[in-house]
């Protein structure tokens, strides 16, 4: 007899238990959810039962089989414990889990996230109590959900479509026909990112925003090479608006602390330089975001590159000099310089 029960009947039947804590559940009932034979149902529930604490009740010949709301917590809090997902992953659980249904879309990220847990020593890469880690990140309602489910298929089908879309400082609603490539999370707001043949270039599209979608059904795409999600989730100024750019800055005084206490995305490098600045280097896709950053600094940061942003917040600098100088009696402050 082959005693060896698969990992995907394992974590069906985990999910039963950990979505319904303190639900009583007989061998019959195991059996019959996850459609396996009286003998696989016995063996799921003898490992169960070591693997994640069940508790067992015996009625007559009749055993009853629950997890407790004290062990389901437990293993919630060890799971959000060892989880350092990315939002990618994030969200790619929480479609998973709502749905109760798998996708391939998000395959590579649920694998990811599955190893990190086996090196953890949990059973688990799908619990509800992931689902509710991950919930309040979600600005997803069940009014419009139509727009995900078409989404989804849009990039399970890898189908074009068409979205009518509301400007972020107007009221003005364009059409665009887009190739998706898929969601992340930004400050717990949902994007869509997809490339556009009409433009040849990939940018980001707010979910709350989209107003209609529809599917080219008859129309199907290859993400041309060179577009990728991560170049998008790992930019740390705001949402993508172009290609990926790289920029060298230096950071002076007391700001050298508190850019050293940020998390920053894998691919920034901090370097201590001899006269007490910080060097970064670093990827950023919203030119905007990463100038406004750079402007707030004042004269703690210097930007090195890119050139044109760097001549940005020097005018920027410059106009606000000369307002002040009037008000001040045209006294000129010292100019901003790369040594501080």
């Amino acid at each position: 007899m082959n005693n060896n029960i698969s990992k995907d009947i394992l974590n069906k039947a985990s999910l039963i238990f950990l979505r319904h804590p303190g639900q009583v559940f007989t061998r019959a009932d195991i059996q019959n959810m996850l459609g396996v034979s009286k003998s696989t149902a016995f063996r799921v529930l003898t490992k169960l039962s070591r693997l994640i604490n069940l508790e067992e009740q015996a009625e007559g010949q009749r055993i009853y089989y629950s997890l407790s709301e004290a062990n389901a917590k437990e293993i919630s809090t060890a799971i959000d414990l060892v989880l350092a997902v990315s939002d990618r992953e994030r969200l790619a659980l929480n479609f998973l889990l709502s749905r109760e249904s798998s996708s391939s879309i998000f395959s590579s990220s649920v694998i990811s996230l599955g190893n990190k847990l086996e090196k953890a020593g949990l059973l688990i890469n799908q619990s509800d109590s992931i689902k509710e880690v991950i919930r309040s990140n979600q600005n997803i309602n069940d009014n419009n959900e139509y727009i995900i489910d078409t989404l989804l298929t849009a990039l399970e089908t890898k189908t074009k479509i068409t979205i009518e879309y509301k400007g972020a400082y107007s009221d003005n609603v364009k059409t665009h026909e887009l190739y998706p490539v898929g969601f992340y999370l930004r400050d717990n707001n949902l994007y869509l990112y997809a490339y556009s043949p009409k433009h040849q270039d990939a940018t980001s599209f707010a979910y709350s925003r989209i107003r209609r979608i529809t599917l080219e059904y008859d129309k199907h795409y290859e993400i041309p090479s060179g577009i990728s999600l991560d170049d998008v989730i790992n930019d740390p100024f705001g949402i993508a608006l172009a290609k990926p750019q790289r920029a060298v800055v230096y950071i002076y005084n007391k700001q050298v602390f508190y850019e050293k206490e940020k998390k920053w995305p894998v691919g920034t490098l901090l370097t201590d330089c001899p006269d007490g600045s910080l060097k970064i280097e670093l990827t950023f896709s919203d030119p905007f975001a990463f100038r406004t950053w750079a402007l707030s600094l004042g004269n703690d940061c210097y930007i090195e590159s890119p050139d044109d942003i760097a001549e940005w917040v020097y005018h920027e600098h410059k106009n606000a000099t000369e307002r002040y100088a009037v008000r001040f009696g045209n006294q000129t402050p010292s100019s901003t310089t790369k040594n501080g």
